[in-house]
C-alpha cells in the first residue's frame, strides 16, 4: 500500500527549507509546479496531483524604481488565464515594501477597467496594511 502522498505540507516544508539552504538540490519540482500551474490540486485522497497548464499563462515584468521606492508590475500574458488574480497577488506580496503601479498597457484598449477590479481592490488592501499604495 502506497504511503499518503500530501502535496501542500510537502511544497511548505520545502519552501522552508530552500530558505534555510538555498542550495538544496532536491525538493524544487513540486513547489516549482504548484507556482507555475494554474490549477494544482490533490486527487485521489491525496494519492497524487492533478496539474493544469494554460497556454496563456500569466506572465510579469518587473520594473523598479529604486530611488522612488516603487515597483511596477506590467502584465505581458495571461490576462484572462484562470490564475491572473492569484499569480498577480503572489508576485506583488514580494513587493509589499514598496509602492505599486499595476500596468495594463500592454492590452491596450481591449481591457475595461472593471476586468479584474477584484484583484485590484485586493492588492489595495494588501499594500494599504503595509503602509503603501
Amino acid at each position: 500500500m502506497c504511503p499518503d502522498f500530501s502535496p501542500l505540507p510537502i511544497i511548505e516544508k520545502n519552501e522552508q527549507q530552500f530558505k534555510q539552504n538555498p542550495y538544496k538540490k532536491r525538493g524544487r519540482g513540486l513547489i516549482l509546479t504548484a507556482r507555475n500551474a494554474d490549477s494544482f490540486e490533490p486527487i485521489n485522497k491525496n494519492k497524487g496531483v492533478k496539474v493544469v497548464f494554460y497556454k496563456s499563462a500569466a506572465e510579469f515584468k518587473i520594473h523598479s524604481l529604486g530611488d522612488k521606492e516603487i515597483t511596477i508590475i506590467e502584465i505581458t500574458e495571461g490576462i484572462f488565464a484562470p490564475s491572473f488574480e492569484e499569480k498577480l497577488i503572489a508576485v506583488a506580496r514580494n513587493y509589499l515594501h514598496t509602492n505599486l503601479i499595476l500596468d495594463f498597457s500592454h492590452w491596450g484598449v481591449s481591457v475595461h477597467s472593471s476586468a479584474h477590479s477584484a484583484v485590484v481592490i485586493e492588492l489595495n488592501d494588501l499594500y494599504e496594511g503595509a503602509g503603501k499604495k
